[in-house]
């Protein structure tokens, strides 16, 4: 969004672009055959992925779908009108 000249509104479209980053690396994974199973397949080889802007990598398995593990939470304060962190 900073790149069409509109400034960030929230967290959203950091998610949002962490969902896509994901999904493209699962699609590119699952091969010619994209499918549904196919893709989830492909979503459950993913490990230590750190192609997304968040912070911690994503890592999947058949039995964890969350992604995200808590190296991920970033604890910050404001501090004369800046974000400052903290943990």
């Amino acid at each position: 969004m900073s790149a069409a000249g509109i400034p960030p509104a929230g967290y959203g479209e950091v998610l949002g672009a962490n969902a896509i980053l994901i999904l493209a690396e699962a699609i590119r994974r699952a091969g010619a055959n994209v499918t549904g199973a196919s893709i989830r397949d492909a979503l459950e080889t993913i490990t230590d992925f750190d192609g997304t802007p968040m912070n911690g990598k994503v890592t999947f398995s058949k039995t964890k779908h969350d992604g995200y593990g808590p190296e991920a939470l970033v604890i910050t304060r404001v501090e004369k009108g800046k974000l400052v962190t903290i943990r």
